[in-house]
């Protein structure tokens, strides 16, 4: 349609020169995304599965850079130059139309860490339970000598309750709690148990989400 210009009197501009063709605000030209800056196994990888499950490359390789933060968060740096360092931890989004099977995509792409947090958790399980028994039985030995402390009638019993408590304190005070199961990787939690499990992982955890709950969640829309 023919849009009419309204100008400001006093200006040179004819009243019926028609607007230029508007630009469509969801039709822009992009570039490329640059998988090959992926490296060759995880450019393969992304095109490999892009044809394989019908959907964009870009999908794939933006599913893919979080995945690899989650690996690399907390162990190595980046070091823009010196006295300027950066963590490598990635705050990722992309959006797609229902029905573009991002879920597929998705689950190609993590399946990885969660099988890493299986057999984590399988390798240590025993270590874990180990050191767990270890803990509750010094737990144990101070709560008796505790008791024993408050139960004691008289100065014989005392001194021998306040050698022992002393005792007990001393190695259960010592003593580090035992590891929490590893926790890699999940969907949808809240900020205050965000906050428990980065306490316990050692500030290493990852959101992955293949809906939008998480953000809703952030923003205490949901809770």
């Amino acid at each position: 349609p023919t849009m009419t210009l309204v100008t400001p009197v006093g200006t040179s501009v004819h009243p019926e020169t028609p607007w230029p063709d508007l630009v469509p605000l969801d039709h822009y030209e992009q570039p490329p995304f640059p998988v090959e800056a992926l490296g060759p196994v995880l450019a393969d990888w992304c095109k490999a599965t892009a044809w394989s499950i019908q959907v964009p490359v870009d999908l794939c390789a933006m599913l893919v850079l979080p995945v690899l933060a989650a690996a690399a968060a907390r162990k190595w740096e980046a070091v823009i130059r010196p006295g300027w360092k950066e963590p490598l931890n990635l705050y990722c989004l992309t959006a797609m139309p229902p029905g573009s099977r991002k879920s597929a995509a998705f689950t190609a792409a993590t399946r990885v860490v969660y099988e890493a947090q299986v057999e984590l958790r399988d390798a240590t399980v025993k270590d874990r339970m180990r050191e767990v028994a270890i803990y509750e039985i010094a737990e144990k030995k101070f709560e008796a000598a505790k008791a024993a402390k408050a139960a004691a009638r008289n100065s014989t019993q005392q001194a021998e309750a306040d050698n022992q408590f002393e005792r007990t304190l001393k190695e259960f005070s010592a003593m580090a709690k035992p590891p929490a199961e590893p926790y890699l990787v999940g969907d949808d939690v809240t900020p205050e148990k965000l906050a428990a499990i980065l306490s316990e992982q050692h500030d290493r955890f990852a959101i992955f989400s293949a809906e939008g709950g998480m953000l809703q969640t952030l923003a205490g829309a949901k809770y």
